[in-house]
């Protein structure tokens, strides 16, 4: 089935239900790009600057993982400001 098709079944559905059809992306929104572009910046400077160096892309792996898991818990959740991103995550 291609996308044609589905797009056409889901306006379908959305007309059966009285409701708007769904949208998969914000193509009149240029502001999107800049931004999910900014949020790629910002964790490429907070992870890789200075830039590490691995043996291997499971030694890279875990180190990433650790990273992430440690800033989770030292960040305040972003809708939750009074629980940590780890907390939130592990509900």
């Amino acid at each position: 089935m291609g996308l044609s098709s589905i797009l056409i079944l889901a306006k379908r559905a959305a007309t059966h239900r009285r409701s708007d059809v769904p949208v998969a992306c914000t193509p009149a929104s240029g502001r999107d790009k800049g931004q999910v572009e900014n949020q790629v910046g910002v964790v490429r400077r907070w992870f890789f600057v200075p830039r590490p160096r691995f043996k291997s892309y499971a030694e890279l792996n875990a180190w990433l993982e650790d990273r992430c898991v440690a800033w989770a818990k030292s960040h305040p959740h972003p809708e939750m400001s009074d629980r940590t991103t780890r907390e939130v995550f592990e509900e």
